[in-house]
């Protein structure tokens, strides 16, 4: 029974030690842990011989597998515990005592002497003069693994703290039952255990592997097709010592090796389809959390325009204000010159109200905060109005300006006045700003039922086929726009379009390209509940 329990804690371990290569995203110390897993199956594998077949040859083969092991361990702290990679030097310092306990059981009178078959099937071997320094360099290791892993919990970061006492209970475990069932009950003639250090460096095991998938240092779904795979390996290397016969126990170590080989092949596939989802899962996370970094900062940018908009204002309006009052002769008579300035004055207060204006809609819009007084109004009285205001403006620059009326009564709309009014009364403007012959015409229409229409033609510079995708976003302006009229910001149809969609509305233009006109549609429903915020 002692034997298959060895066995299987070789194969176990070698198992963890696969899951740990091939699945842990920490590399630090993963190849030497994959070698002291290795180098356990080996020990375990030779100790289960010793009671599996009768050769005395077994007993060397488990103390030349305890010394591989024991130098594994030291290699695995090492690696593990040390801030940089173990330098080729120290690497053979490590080794060389490993490397000569390997062979020394090997030569007669040093390790061992005298073996001899025992009462339980196994065998027992007298000590050679090196034993006691044997014994000495694994005691070494052991107090050496676990000072490196204590002065390592004592600088380490707290995730990684957490990760080492896992390790550590698992080491303290193996070492310190391997120790007393090894060293110590053999000092007062109890010795059937001796050869229960083998199924204690499970120990170290279990508890490291725990603490890699505990504290994420291992993919689950990785270990899961590995488990899958090395449990078959596993079954198939116990059923290689299932039968006596040569032949077929060749023929079954040459069916594990093909296994070993596909199943390879098999888990490092699975292994990099894994790596590269995850990869793309952290890509789109990162996307997201930059998404986020940049909606609060658009967000920020809106309130400090909201903020500096307010600020700006009231001492324009006074500016304007006052130039106006001085215009009209309140403070006293001004000379030509005087009054040229202050026109111009005027002109650019007025150009940075309404720039300030536009800025404080963008802002309103964009947070919400934008308000709507909605009552049912007579739209044809908004565009009668809009008619006298612009008549002069349209006279003064030559161009016509007509307004086609429907002769039927069109019913009163449910909106907002001053801001149905603000969008058609930048469309005329923009209308006559980028027409040097002909004119603008407004007609009003009842297309349906349910609709009305607002139609601003003009027979201007036309938009572009390339320009037509980004015309209602903010900032946007048409090339021919900016040189025809440096002043203007991009923001009016923008907003315009924030308006007529809050109406339920839509608004849209046409043009058969550059210099064949534009037409601006607004589409207003007659009947509808208003989107309300």
């Amino acid at each position: 029974m002692l034997h298959l329990i060895i066995l299987f804690s070789g194969i176990s371990n070698l198992i963890m030690g696969f899951l740990v290569g091939f699945g842990s995203d920490d590399k630090k110390g993963k190849k030497s842990f994959v070698f002291f897993s290795i180098s356990t199956f080996i020990w375990a594998v030779f100790v289960f011989l010793i009671y599996e077949y009768n050769f005395p040859i077994t007993v060397r083969l488990s103390y030349s597998g305890g010394a591989l092991m024991i130098t594994s361990l030291l290699l695995w702290v090492y690696n593990f515990t040390s801030t940089s990679e173990v330098r080729k030097s120290s690497f053979l310092k490590i080794i060389l005592p490993g490397l000569f306990f390997l062979f020394v059981p090997f030569i007669d009178g040093l390790l061992i002497c005298n073996i001899r078959e025992n009462s339980i099937g196994g065998f027992d071997a007298d000590d050679g003069v090196l034993f006691p320094l044997y014994a000495f360099y694994i005691l070494f290791v052991y107090i050496f693994v676990i000072f490196r892993l204590v002065k390592l919990l004592r600088v380490t970061s707290e995730n990684k703290k957490r990760q080492v006492k896992a390790i550590l209970k698992g080491v303290s475990l193996f070492i310190g039952l391997s120790i007393l069932f090894v060293f110590v009950l053999p000092l007062f003639g109890y010795d059937k255990f001796i050869d229960f250090d083998v199924p204690f460096s499970m120990f170290f095991v279990v508890f490291a592997a725990y603490a890699m998938v505990k504290y994420r240092l291992m993919n689950i779904k990785i270990i899961t097709v590995q488990v899958l795979a090395l449990v078959v390996l596993a079954m198939s290397f116990v059923d290689i010592f299932s039968t006596q016969n040569v032949q077929m126990t060749f023929y079954k170590i040459f069916i594990f090796i093909t296994l070993a080989i596909l199943f390879y092949f098999l888990v490092k596939s699975v292994i990099i389809e894994i790596n590269r989802k995850e990869e793309l899962q952290k890509m789109t996370d990162s996307l997201a959390k930059a998404n986020e970094e940049l909606r609060k900062l658009d967000n920020a940018k809106t309130e400090f325009i909201s903020i500096a908009s307010h600020q700006l204002r009231t001492p324009l309006t006074a500016v304007k204000g006052f130039i106006s009052l001085i215009l009209e002769g309140s403070y006293g008579e001004i000379s030509k010159g005087v009054r040229d300035a202050l026109e111009k004055a005027y002109s650019s207060s007025e150009r940075l109200i309404d720039l300030v204006e536009d800025l404080l809609n963008v802002s309103r819009i964009e947070s919400g905060r934008m308000q709507f007084i909605f009552a049912k109004t007579d739209l044809i009285k908004i565009i009668k109005d809009l008619q006298v205001n612009f008549a002069m403006i349209a006279k003064g620059k030559g161009l016509s300006l007509d307004f086609k009326l429907p002769k039927a009564k069109i019913p009163k709309l449910y909106l907002d006045a001053s801001k149905i009014r603000e969008v058609v009364s930048n469309l005329i403007d923009n209308a006559l700003k980028y027409t040097k012959e002909g004119g603008v015409t407004v007609t009003v229409e009842k297309t349906s039922s349910k609709t009305v229409r607002i139609v601003v033609a003009d027979t201007g510079i036309g938009i572009p086929p390339q320009e037509a995708p980004h015309l209602f976003k903010k900032f946007s302006r048409g090339k021919d726009i900016e040189r025809l009229h440096a002043n203007g910001t991009g923001l009016g149809l923008y907003v315009g379009k924030s308006i007529i969609d809050r109406h339920c509305g839509k608004i849209w233009f046409e043009s058969a390209g550059a210099g064949k006109g534009t037409k601006f549609i607004i589409e207003l429903p007659i009947k509808r509940s208003i989107k309300e915020k």
